[in-house]
């Protein structure tokens, strides 16, 4: 599995932000992945489960939810969201 690490951004969000260490998503495959909900050259906004996912070209992933999101949930949405792009060869190096 590719390397990540979750940050909270600031105590009054309800999200996490999740890093990819040495790895880039393709945009126009992560949309096929995902359901998209909009999308630009640098950013998908998507929905995955209940969450809110805006994923970056650069590697960088945020998730919201209605709920706070605490670091495990996180590591847990991330594992989730890597091996559907890692399955469909959305990381790239």
């Amino acid at each position: 599995m590719t390397d990540f690490f979750v940050v909270e951004p600031c105590s009054s969000s309800n999200g996490v932000e999740i890093k990819l260490k040495n790895k880039k998503i393709d945009l126009k495959k992560a949309e096929l992945l995902l359901s998209s909900l909009g999308n630009s050259p640098v950013v998908i906004l998507a929905k995955f489960k209940d969450y809110s996912v805006s994923l970056y070209a650069s590697g960088r992933i945020m998730v919201k939810g209605k709920k706070k999101i605490n670091h495990k949930q996180g590591n847990g949405i991330a594992k989730e969201l890597i091996t559907i792009l890692e399955k469909g060869n959305a990381l790239i190096d």
